[in-house]
């Protein structure tokens, strides 16, 4: 079968249920279509995956990794992409095993070969495809080549605080080097939050192209790149905070805890819950 064929045709739910953790379904309730379930490469008490999109997409909330079936067989078996192709095609997952649980460590093994301007037409493509223009990309993010194992990856990538970098492309998103936060524009009377730094990017977008009553010269911006790091925010420099998280139980979670720090929540006034998360809404994707 082809990729499209495969994406298709197998759902993230056949999935669970042939590598034996679709009994996992539903243990954390089911909110607004979007199923809960605890990880099971992590080990974790609380459920912090989510399957959405009709079982066509997943949300590891703690990591901030997302994706499709693909990219979940990849994360379950440890494999390359070319071996979790050939297991969706066949549907034998007979004698796979999933690896043992480990510590949630992003950048193991993984060696960047490459960091320079942002220059491949796929890249360009695919921040296009999320409604970001080339001027926004080339200006707040790089494109990093990177090696894990025998397999080379690029992707366009956003630095956080401590000198890692969240990765993206069309089928992989990856944290080289350690987690953490982002700041742009620091030192600025007023801050905003955002989760992803696509976010941050359709928030500049919307800002250039007059669909923002916010002067972004007055915000510094705050990635938190995972919600997991929202304990890093401090909000005590700010006269005013505001908050753009994802609209889903985490981001709900989140937006709680920071508005216990005086942030305030700015979700409605931008979008609404139909939309998963800001850039959803700029590219007019409905949460299913």
């Amino acid at each position: 079968m082809s990729i499209a064929t495969i994406k298709e045709s197998v759902s993230i739910f056949d999935l669970l249920d042939k590598i034996g953790v679709g009994t996992q379904k539903g243990e954390a309730g089911r909110e607004r279509g979007v199923d809960m379930f605890k990880s099971w490469w992590r080990g974790e008490n609380n459920a912090s995956v989510s399957i959405f999109d009709k079982g066509r997409r997943w949300k590891d909330h703690q990591s901030g990794e997302f994706g499709d079936v693909i990219d979940l067989a990849q994360k379950s078996f440890g494999c390359s992409r070319g071996d979790a192709l050939k297991r969706l095609d066949t549907s034998n997952f007979e004698g796979c095993r999933i690896p043992e649980r480990h510590e949630d460590k992003q950048s193991s093994g993984v060696e960047i070969t490459r960091n320079s301007e942002v220059k491949h037409s796929a890249l360009f493509q695919y921040a296009e495809s999320r409604g970001i223009s080339r001027r926004v990309l080339l200006k707040y993010c790089r494109e990093i080549g990177y090696r894990n194992g025998d397999s080379t990856y690029f992707g366009i990538a956003f630095q956080n605080q401590t000198g890692g970098f969240e990765v993206r492309n069309k089928y992989l998103p990856v944290c080289i080097g350690r987690k953490d936060i982002s700041i742009i524009g620091a030192g600025r009377n007023k801050a905003v939050v955002m989760e992803g730094f696509f976010d941050f990017l359709t928030l500049v977008e919307m800002s250039l192209q007059g669909r923002l009553n916010l002067d972004l010269r007055e915000f510094t911006a705050i990635v938190l790149n995972s919600v997991e790091m929202k304990n890093r925010v401090d909000l005590k420099p700010y006269s005013e905070a505001i908050l753009i998280l994802d609209n889903d139980r985490a981001g709900d979670e989140a937006t709680v805890y920071l508005q216990e720090l005086g942030a305030n929540d700015y979700r409605s006034v931008l979008f609404s819950r139909k939309f998963n998360d800001l850039n959803d809404f700029w590219t007019g994707k409905e949460s299913s």
